[in-house]
C-alpha cells in the first residue's frame, strides 16, 4: 500500500516527500520553489487517488495566479497513471488559455526513447510548452 496524502494536508504543509515504492515515484514538493518533482516508476492501481492531492495543489496554485513547476523523471509508467496525466495536462491547457503559468519538465534517461517521445506526445498532444531533456 502506498502512503497517500489529501489535499488539505498537503496544503498545510510547505514541503512534501514521499520516497518511492517498488509501484509508486518519490514525489518531492518544495512550495518555496513552486515546485512539484516526480521520479521513478509509477504503475498504482489507484493513481487517480495517489496524485489527486498533488494535482489539487497546483490547480490552486494556479488559480491564485502562481507560476508553478512540475518536473517528470520516470522510468516507466502504466496505463492508470497515464490517464492521470493526460487529464493533468488537459487541464494545464485551461489554465494556460487563461494566462496561468506552469513550467513541465519532462527528463529521460539518456538511450530511453519510449519515455522521450512519451514527453514530445503530450507536449504536441496538448499544445503545452514542455523542456525535455536527456538525464
Amino acid at each position: 500500500m502506498t502512503a497517500m496524502l489529501n489535499s488539505n494536508q498537503l496544503n498545510q504543509m510547505s514541503n512534501t516527500h514521499w520516497p518511492y515504492t517498488e509501484h509508486s515515484p518519490m514525489v518531492v514538493y518544495n512550495d518555496n520553489l513552486k515546485k512539484l518533482k516526480i521520479t521513478g516508476t509509477s504503475f498504482i492501481n489507484e493513481a487517480d487517488v495517489f496524485y489527486q492531492p498533488y494535482i489539487d495543489s497546483i490547480y490552486q496554485k494556479l488559480s491564485d495566479k502562481e507560476v508553478i513547476t512540475i518536473e517528470f523523471h520516470l522510468t516507466s509508467f502504466g496505463p492508470k497513471t497515464a490517464k492521470v496525466f493526460f487529464k493533468l495536462f488537459d487541464n494545464l491547457k485551461f489554465f494556460k488559455m487563461r494566462n496561468r503559468s506552469s513550467k513541465i519538465i519532462w527528463k529521460y534517461n539518456q538511450g530511453d526513447e519510449a519515455i522521450m517521445e512519451m514527453g514530445y506526445a503530450f507536449s504536441e498532444l496538448f499544445d503545452l510548452d514542455f523542456i525535455i531533456e536527456a538525464n
